[in-house]
């Protein structure tokens, strides 16, 4: 631990599931990429909740749902680089890891932790968040939903939404 790095805390909140999925995003597993074509943050963002630091709430209230298999909708808070989205992949994994660390943490190896068939991403700012293409990722949410064991979405940028993409996920 540096003591000149400072961490902006990330606030966790958690909401009633409205849909029956959880927001959420996929990721690249790191044995799946190599250091040459691995961006920065694909290559140190945490695999673990016991790789965050400074954020020991925030760590601890997901862990805990991770480790009951608990799903809810979720809305992480906080500045820019404050973890919010590596909070959100490590949480996604552990919700379909076939067998969780002690921590709550997913092991990283299993198939559910590496193939990632049941998480879906929307970039509102990739994506510009207007009506249709809110509705197809909805579309693509549900169907995996129904047809699997369950799915996560994560949504990315969410203040970018166009106001029928907002009643869209109402």
């Amino acid at each position: 631990v540096r003591d000149d790095v400072h961490f902006a805390p990330c606030r966790v909140h958690v909401l009633h599931s409205v849909r029956g999925f959880t927001p959420y995003m996929s990721c690249m597993p790191l044995e799946e990429t190599t250091t040459m074509t691995m961006s920065l943050d694909e290559k140190y963002r945490p695999r673990r909740f016991s790789d965050f630091e400074g954020q020991s709430n925030a760590v601890e209230i997901l862990s805990r749902l991770a480790k009951r298999k608990i799903r809810r909708n979720i809305l992480l808070k906080g500045d820019l680089g404050s973890g919010k989205t590596s909070f959100a992949h490590v949480y996604a994994r552990a919700l379909f890891c076939e067998s969780l660390l002690a921590d709550g943490s997913p092991c990283n190896s299993c198939g559910p932790c590496c193939e990632h068939e049941y998480l879906f991403e929307y970039d509102t700012a990739l994506h510009g968040g207007d009506l249709q293409s809110v509705t197809e990722f909805l579309q693509k949410v549900d169907f995996a939903a129904r047809t699997s064991a369950g799915a996560v979405a994560f949504l990315d940028e969410c203040h970018v939404l166009t106001k029928q993409a907002m009643d869209a996920f109402l």
